[in-house]
């Protein structure tokens, strides 16, 4: 099995922790969570103890609660594990009263449940051994590296010397048992001592017989006595309510009275209300209508103290107010405005210019020749004139021409050089990057801030809606109380009728008491009347119903003191019957006394046993460690011993040294080697070994040796190492 991923809401922990196969070693500082990390493994693996109680060992913390998330979020969590070639996840999860109890195991990739797995065999089955086992062996601890006895540890090590099946009990549980047996026999609430307490009580049973029938006679004498004065006393109460009953007479008619007042009263009250809702109705509309204001309130404060809708990113000036797919249109015609503009031609040379003006220079000078006559033929005047009027005429012509051309292109070029200083830009290829900047933008403010609009429009339709039904409730209340038009107006409407009705209920409540009060006078007293008893009257009444309840009190005392003498005597019955049970008695003790003894040989023999037992896996340990603790200690302390107690102890020169006597830091490693020692013989080669800041005692020589020998280790199983300290 190997850790790949896990992630966490474990005390501190508020994330996840990727692993590797092999040697991982996470070095973070203190306080980071180390210790926190491994034990979150320890609860993945084998869930936590709801039952635990604070004590000394957690210093008065259990883990339920030491490991309380700090975020405030339930304690739960899940690990990506390889576990026999596939990859599988398992998560856990908290109830309100159990954390970290609720289990789910699943393929990672499909993910198909694993029946296989589930809460309570989870860490047994992925690591092959009992919680109890790993905690000793494969999770080492700065504060936990010694190794103490365990049931579950002990029926491991027994199998490697004897049969290798672990389903046989360990030497303590056999003893446990066996103890059980033997003070089920003879403990304080054994079986002897409860034989020996019977049989004593058989033998004075004969005599208390003689004395029970002296007793029975005495009990019957004072019952009979005490009858008479129980009589006397009833009597005299007799005569007492007898007397009350004349009295009650006088009191019915005073009632009756006082009922037809009553009726009267609430025959008007009764019609002050009838346009009233009932009393129910009202507390439910008064409830209704305190709701409604206090959502309205809460509308209003949510409301009020809603934050600001974060402002849209101010766009750049060339697409102010521009939506993303205005802008790719605008910088679309743009770039297509700036092609066209580059495409204009810088007019040609003014080649016709220069013949046109030759032409003219040519026909002028011809005119004026031919005008003065000096050409050695004869041309034509007016031909000449009309030649240069036409060059002149032309060249005037071409020239406008080719200065607007000239004046066209320069201004296609100022066009297209101002679409660039539109965008600051220096080439027409920027334009589409700024146009994937603002639209970038654009839609990481949608992403971020879109919610904000549609909260504030909710919070906006949440506060109409509470108005609203606080109007519709008003408006009911004025069904009843026309004047009503206000909240305050209303709710002092509703108080009104409440307390219209509350009255009409209460003083029918007590018509219906003086009714039910006079059927009772009426059936106790009857008609007609009776004469007083003046002397009955004149007695002491709870005088004598106190006296009258201890005298019967005492006769049942006397009855069942009475009952229980002759129950007694019927339990006991006959002598013949006692001597048998004596009888019967005496041979169940010999048994039990020799059943005893026998227990007490298979003690003795198992202890013997457990002796030898650990006498054979003690060498093949303490061999391994040995070896272990040379490669830690670089060859000084090759070998260790390992006492029946799990004590280590080491050889210095001639002398055997206990581990308590040795450094911190050597001890430290005698109990590295030890559990790297029992975790090759015991667990299975893939059960992952896990170390919280186990070195913090070490140099850095044995340091390094320590990170050599989990090194080599890692190659056969995945180990976590957890440090402060770079290695």
């Amino acid at each position: 099995m190997k850790i790949l991923r896990m992630r966490a809401s474990f005390g501190k922990l508020q994330g996840e922790l990727a692993l590797q196969d092999g040697m991982n070693v996470l070095t973070l500082p203190n306080e980071e969570g180390k210790s926190t990390w491994t034990a979150f493994i320890i609860a993945m693996l084998y869930g936590i103890d709801t039952k635990e109680r604070s004590s000394q060992a957690n210093a008065g913390l259990p883990a339920k609660e030491r490991y309380r998330p700090w975020s405030g979020k339930p304690m739960e969590g899940s690990m990506d594990l390889e576990w026999k070639g596939r990859r599988i996840t398992i998560e856990r999860k908290s109830t309100p009263k159990a954390p970290m109890s609720l289990f789910r195991a699943y393929d990672t990739e499909s993910g198909r449940e694993l029946g296989a797995l589930s809460g309570e065999n989870c860490g047994r089955t992925l690591c092959g051994v009992e919680r109890s086992v790993f905690e000793r062996t494969a999770f080492i601890r700065q504060l936990g590296m010694s190794v103490n006895a365990d049931d579950a540890l002990e029926k491991r090590l027994g199998a490697l010397v004897s049969t290798g099946e672990e389903r046989s009990k360990s030497a303590p549980q056999l003893e446990k048992e066996l103890q059980g047996l033997r003070n089920r026999l003879s403990g304080r609430s054994g079986r002897i001592p409860k034989l020996q307490t019977e049989l004593t009580e058989a033998e004075q049973l004969h005599t208390n017989l003689e004395n029970l029938q002296k007793d029975i006679q005495t009990a019957e004498a004072d019952k009979n006595a005490q009858e008479q004065e129980v009589q006397r006393l009833a009597d005299l109460l007799q005569r007492i309510d007898n007397a009350k009953q004349a009295k009650g007479h006088a009191a019915l008619e005073d009632l009756s009275q006082k009922l037809e007042e009553q009726e009267l009263l609430c025959q008007k009250l009764e019609g002050m209300t009838k346009d009233l809702p009932s009393e129910a109705e009202l507390h439910k509309l008064q409830k209704r209508l305190d709701q409604a204001v206090s959502s309205l309130e809460t509308a209003k404060m949510e409301a009020a103290f809603a934050p600001a809708p974060t402002p849209r990113p101010q766009a750049p000036s060339y697409f102010s107010e521009l939506t993303v797919e205005q802008a790719e249109a605008k910088i679309r015609k743009d770039m297509e405005t700036y092609a066209q503009l580059k495409e204009s031609k810088e007019p040609k040379k003014a080649l016709p210019l220069i013949l046109c003006l030759l032409l003219f220079l040519g026909a002028g000078a011809l005119a004026v020749l031919t005008y003065l006559e000096r050409l050695p033929f004869t041309f034509p005047l007016p031909i000449a004139v009309g030649i240069a009027a036409s060059a002149l005429t032309l060249l005037l012509i071409l020239f406008v021409v080719y200065q607007r051309r000239t004046v066209k292109h320069v201004r296609s070029l100022l066009q297209a050089q101002q679409i660039l200083q539109q965008y600051r830009a220096e080439d027409v290829s920027e334009l589409p990057q700024l146009l994937d900047a603002y639209s970038n933008a654009q839609k990481n403010y949608d992403e971020q801030y879109s919610g904000e609009a549609e909260q504030s429009q909710e919070l906006a339709d949440q506060l109409k809606l509470a108005q609203l039904k606080v109007e519709e409730l008003i408006d009911e209340v004025a069904a009843f109380t026309p004047d009503c038009k206000t909240l305050l107006q209303a709710r002092q409407g509703l108080a009104e009728a409440l307390e219209a009705r509350s009255t009409l209920t209460t003083e029918n409540r007590v018509l219906e008491n003086q009714r039910s009060q006079h059927r009772s006078m009426k059936e106790i007293f009857g008609e007609g009347t009776r004469k007083f008893d003046f002397e009955a009257m004149n007695l002491d009444e709870s005088k004598l119903r106190y006296e009258h309840r201890q005298a019967e009190q005492k006769l049942q005392t006397l009855c069942d003191r009475l009952a229980g003498l002759r129950g007694r005597m019927e339990a006991m019955g006959k002598p013949e019957a006692v001597e048998t049970r004596k009888a019967e008695l005496r041979q169940q003790l010999l048994a039990d006394q020799q059943q005893l003894r026998s227990l007490d040989i298979a003690l003795e023999a198992l202890e013997a046993a457990d002796n030898r037992l650990r006498s054979r896996f003690s060498p093949r340990i303490t061999a391994e460690a040995g070896k272990i603790l040379g490669q830690l200690t670089r060859g000084k302390y090759p070998a260790v011993q390992l006492s029946p107690e799990m004590q280590l102890s080491v050889r210095d020169g001639a002398l055997q040294r206990p581990a308590a006597a040795m450094s911190c830091g050597t001890a430290d490693q005698m109990y590295l080697a030890l559990r790297l020692a029992m975790c090759r013989m015991l667990l299975p080669e893939d059960a992952p070994l896990i170390l919280d800041d186990a070195l913090v005692n070490f140099d850095d020589d044995r340091c390094d040796a320590a990170v050599e020998v989990l090194s080599e280790e890692s190659k056969n199983r995945q180990v976590i190492l957890f440090t402060c300290r770079t290695l």
